[in-house]
This record gives structure tokens, sequence and C-alpha cells, in this order.
């Protein structure tokens, strides 16, 4: 069951002005790019409502166990993702996180850094999940 382009343009109208309602747009509009293909930003928002939040339990246990490979695994795998929505700035901070995972291990500022990653994408979860669906 995919998520209609229509309804997230109505739920934009919806939003008061701010980060929520810029954050949904610019996603949208990113997808929109990506690809001439009709429905494609339906199925690309689809496709993150099925995997992502999978991927956000599994990091969340791998930090539970402290098994610093599984979560370098598991970011890696959120990476690619981040820019293919058009969150370049997470995708960058993935990124510094990645490496200073490989560098330090779970060390107390890398602890913080997953969090924050996994806040990120519970945060897009949730403005997608909540436009209609």
């Amino acid at each position: 069951m995919y998520l209609h382009l229509q309804a997230i343009k109505y739920q934009l109208m919806n939003l008061q002005e701010g980060e929520d309602a810029q954050a949904v747009n610019e996603i949208v509009t990113h997808l929109q790019k990506s690809s001439s293909i009709d429905g494609f930003p339906d199925m690309m928002i689809g496709l993150l409502l099925q995997t992502i939040p999978g991927e956000l339990f599994l990091l969340k246990q791998a930090m539970k166990e402290y098994h610093t490979e599984k979560v370098k695994l598991i970011i890696h795998r959120l990476k690619p993702t981040a820019k293919v929505y058009g969150l370049s700035a997470l995708h960058d901070f993935i990124a510094e996180t990645e490496a200073s995972l490989i560098r330090n291990g779970l060390c107390a500022n890398n602890i913080a850094a997953v969090d924050k990653i996994i806040h990120q994408f519970g945060r897009v979860i949730d403005l997608f999940s909540n436009t209609g669906r």
C-alpha cells in the first residue's frame, strides 16, 4: 500500500509553515526530480516506510548488544538510503559516523551520533506515516 503523492501535497498544505513541512517537501521534490517514472515518489516512500523501521530496530538491538560490527554494517546500509531520499546532511553525518566507528568503535561520541541517526530517520518515518496514510 503506497502513499499517494496527492495525500502528501494535501498534508503539506495543512502543515504549519516550518521544519516538518519543509522536510517533507524537500524529500518529495527530490524524488520527483530523480525519475520520470509515473508513481516513482509513491513507490519510494512506500519502500522507505516498509524497510527503514526494520533497519532502525536492528540498529537499536545492535547498540543494546554493544556490537560494533553490526552497528557499522547497518549504518553503512542507511548511508545510501539517506542520499536517495535527498537527505544530504544526514548522508554526510552517517559517513562521518561510520568513519569514526571504524577508528574509535562505540565510544560515547559515536553512541550519541548513532542515536542521532536513529532519531533523524525516525523523524522522517513519522513525517510520512502521518501524511494521511
